[in-house]
């Protein structure tokens, strides 16, 4: 396949992928303003599972091929990616983001501490079957939870009976949306990971910015479309909602296939940044319920550490 012929590729698949996420961002908002559920719940709850199917859809592949260690870095990458690169873009984007009154510091503190718990299963080398079982039971019961405290299933339930019809419309409005945000995220990270073994780039560089950001795609959409719509919870939200999505997938994945560490070493330090990640993130939160510009600009220079650590001395490990 010719290097333009590619280019044509990704364009197509880009501008797909851009009405894709307008679709999410504007059924998302039309579901929070018809059933009277705020936006960031709508992000966290809906959309953090839905735009986190492609590194469901890695970890499969991973299984299938029997390394299933690819997927456990994968989606510690992704997690790191999502509080350090993305967050730290959205702020500086929007000047700040505020938290408004959905989430709770005890609720930031949970989400956080249901991210990091696969770190404190991996300690003897070995995500079993029976850690991964935990991890997605862990889950189930911290989204039932947040589901109670917030009583977002219950305002959907209240109101679904005279706008059953709305709702299904809008519903299917946002499946559309993300099943377009998942496709064309695959099309553009194949062709993106063929152009650059044409170009001959480094393998690692490949994995670190093609596979990892790749799958980050349709977060890193819905970020640029709910800052140009005004509609920044959307994005906090899902943000928040698909790093904690990346716990269950690592135990479903664990679940058909435990993880045996290869290279401890090398992902205990990623498990390090994505703590540092986790805690700067928090003690921003923590200090007045919001992210300035200053401390986006802050996260994003975390996540350069980060890629400066992985390509620079990742091999000295």
């Amino acid at each position: 396949m010719s290097d333009l012929l590619i280019l044509l590729v990704i364009a197509v698949a880009s501008y797909i992928l851009s009405k894709s996420a307008d679709l999410v961002v504007a059924s998302v908002s039309s579901l929070a303003r018809r059933f009277g559920v705020s936006e960031f719940n709508l992000g966290f709850f809906i959309l953090g599972l839905a735009t986190s199917t492609p590194e469901l859809f890695v970890g499969l592949n991973s299984v299938i091929d029997a390394t299933p260690e690819l997927s456990l870095g994968n989606l510690i990458g992704a997690s790191i990616i999502l509080l350090s690169l993305i967050i730290g873009l959205t702020a500086v984007l929007n000047k700040e983001v505020r938290f408004g009154n959905s989430f709770g510091r005890k609720d930031i503190l949970l989400t956080s501490f249901v991210i990091l718990s696969p770190a404190f299963l991996l300690f003897d080398g070995l995500l079993s079957r029976f850690d991964g079982l935990f991890l997605i039971v862990f889950y189930v019961l911290f989204y039932l939870f947040l589901n109670r405290q917030q009583s977002f299933a219950e305002r959907i339930e209240q109101k679904l009976s005279s706008h059953k019809l709305d709702f299904l419309k809008i519903a299917a409005k946002m499946l559309i949306g993300v099943a377009g945000l998942a496709i064309t995220s695959k099309v553009i990270v194949e062709a993106a990971e063929l152009m650059a073994v044409t170009w001959n780039l480094p393998l690692v560089l490949v994995g670190l910015v093609f596979l990892a950001v790749g799958t980050n795609l349709p977060e890193l959409t819905i970020m640029f479309k709910s800052t140009v719509r005004n509609h920044k919870q959307i994005a906090l939200g899902d943000f928040l909602g698909s790093a904690a999505a990346n716990t269950p997938i690592l135990g479903f994945i664990a679940l058909l296939s435990p993880i045996q560490l290869t290279a401890p070493v090398k992902i205990y330090a990623s498990l390090v940044m994505l703590f540092i990640s986790l805690v700067t993130f928090n003690a921003f939160f923590q200090s007045e319920r919001k992210l300035t510009r200053l401390e986006g600009a802050a996260l994003v220079g975390l996540y350069g550490f980060f890629l400066f650590m992985e390509l620079f001395l990742r091999n000295q490990l």
